[in-house]
């Protein structure tokens, strides 16, 4: 018989999880903007995106809450970024930045095998979930843009390509850091 998971609500929590992320999402992403700007390739689109790399990892840990957080925290770049004035389009834009990376990753959860609360999750899954998610969320993103009239069809492949690239790179060095600081740990005991 298949163990079945529910999902449970604990306020508390949830706001704190939800305000964490869009706090450390907002401010990663705009200190990024100012202190990265050469990565940048295009409005929305940079080569090394660092903050993608806690997004990926708020997201795989705090799930659809961390998701939340990451859109709450999106709306206000949406607008800096990509020059967006519309209500409408700043919330589908800063939707996709939480949660099509948390689409992505959960069904790259699924495919390998992954339980809900990651007991089964091994250091070989990570980069190949972060690759997943970042290709996905980029072609997403990609795809918004030139329904909002900020990108073209003709620049679709090269610009999923950069933001997947950027984001991909953050994840990674994410990932890299989180294993060092735990190889770390584990050699101190």
């Amino acid at each position: 018989m298949k163990k079945t998971t529910t999902v449970r609500f604990e306020p508390a929590t949830d706001v704190l999880i939800i305000t964490g992320a869009a706090l450390v999402w907002g401010l990663t992403s705009a200190l990024h903007t100012e202190a990265i700007h050469f990565t940048s390739y295009a409005p929305g689109i940079d080569l090394l995106y660092l903050p993608a790399g806690l997004r990926f990892l708020m997201i795989l840990a705090g799930g659809w809450r961390a998701a939340l957080g990451v859109a709450l925290g999106s709306a206000f770049l949406v607008m800096r970024e990509l020059g967006l004035s519309h209500p409408a389009d700043i919330a589908l834009v800063a939707l996709c930045s939480g949660f099509a990376p948390y689409v992505f990753i959960m069904a790259s959860l699924k495919l390998f095998g992954v339980d809900w609360n990651l007991k089964s999750l091994r250091a070989g899954h990570l980069a190949n979930i972060c690759l997943i998610a970042a290709l996905g969320s980029s072609l997403v993103h990609n795809l918004i843009y030139i329904g909002l009239g900020v990108g073209s069809w003709d620049k679709l492949f090269v610009g999923t390509l950069a933001m997947a690239t950027g984001d991909f790179t953050g994840g990674l060095l994410a990932v890299l850091l989180i294993l060092a600081v735990r190889r770390a740990l584990l050699q101190h005991r």
